[in-house]
């Protein structure tokens, strides 16, 4: 039995679909904008610390610089954020060279400051430094401007063999803050030296340096002047003694300074008070005596209070004779 067959329908022909390939092509390209932007800022940024290791900041500021005003679609790497950074730090750099290289005192000072800044630098801040300060007497350093950088600079560790120079320097930042009349200062910087070198070599030049300090601070606050004693017997000769009595509620500190140096520290009187009526009519003669054997001489003398800073200091002239023992009271009036 014969059967029929129907013949094929012809079929148009099929276009190749290329939409998906122009889907991978484009995906490709707005991956590739990316790799490559990325690519050219890791070079840039690579030249720029390069520049950077070798103090060359004119070029790793002109190659962080076109890392900040590129545009990126987004930022993997922060690299306009470090590169910023590293633009502050560089052009802090090239205001702070010349000074690096000029004296031994203006380095210190100018790397000090830009250290507080830029603790972490790599450049070469501290090798100018070293290579300024070394050989450089320590007590020719100091300068007003040194001495009240001198926390930073310890912490930065900017003096070498501080355990040799730091005293010198110290006992340099004493005179010269006595020098430019900031006496308070002066004070604290030699009292430092003697409470943590008590066996240095400069210790008696450090002693004079302080009283002469303590004497024009008290000055400068106004302080009282203190009349000669009066004698009151004899001593050995050769010797001289003065004998003085401490009426007062508070222990008061004496510095005698003249043939020798002398800091003594004599305790109030428990049973005294502070008179309120005027100046008595002589000593009360309650509290404690401290007797101290000098050389004779003519002697500068700071008495004042150790703990009460409002209490006038007061100062004098003495001339203390050689045999004779010399007598005094102090006590506190209230105006």
């Amino acid at each position: 039995m014969a059967h029929s067959q129907t013949p094929p329908t012809a079929q148009p022909p099929q276009k190749p679909n290329r939409s998906g390939r122009w889907l991978a092509l484009g995906g490709a390209i707005v991956l590739g904008i990316p790799l490559v932007a990325f690519a050219f800022d890791a070079f840039t940024f690579r030249q720029a610390e390069q520049a950077y290791a070798d103090a060359a900041c004119d070029e790793a500021i002109a190659g962080y610089t076109g890392l900040v005003e590129r545009w990126r679609p987004f930022d993997w790497q922060d690299y306009e954020v470090r590169s910023q950074s590293r633009i502050g730090e560089c052009t802090a750099y090239q205001t702070v060279s010349p000074l690096l290289e000029s004296t031994p005192t203006e380095a210190l000072v100018a790397a000090s400051l830009f250290l507080d800044r830029y603790p972490n630098t790599e450049l070469p801040v501290r090798q100018a430094v070293a290579s300024q300060v070394e050989g450089t007497a320590p007590d020719t350093l100091a300068s007003v401007e040194l001495c009240d950088a001198m926390p930073s600079v310890l912490n930065h560790g900017l003096l070498p063999a501080p355990e040799q120079n730091l005293p010198f320097l110290q006992y340099g930042c004493g005179q010269t803050y006595q020098a430019a009349g900031r006496y308070t200062e002066a004070v604290v910087q030699l009292q430092q030296f003697l409470v943590e070198y008590p066996e240095h070599e400069q210790t008696s030049a450090v002693e004079v340096a302080l009283a002469s300090a303590m004497f024009d601070e008290a000055r400068a606050n106004n302080a009282g002047e203190l009349p000669s004693p009066g004698v009151s017997g004899r001593t050995n000769s050769g010797t001289t003694q003065v004998e003085i009595r401490n009426d007062s509620p508070e222990p008061m500190r004496i510095i005698f300074s003249g043939a020798e140096t002398r800091f003594e520290e004599l305790p109030g009187c428990e049973d005294c008070g502070v008179f309120t009526d005027g100046v008595p009519d002589a000593c009360p003669e309650q509290g404690p005596v401290g007797t101290y054997t000098l050389q004779p001489g003519q002697y500068q003398v700071l008495v004042r209070s150790v703990g009460d800073r409002s209490i006038t200091p007061f100062t004098g002239e003495w001339d203390l004779a050689d045999g004779y023992l010399h007598s005094n009271c102090f006590y506190v009036v209230q105006e």
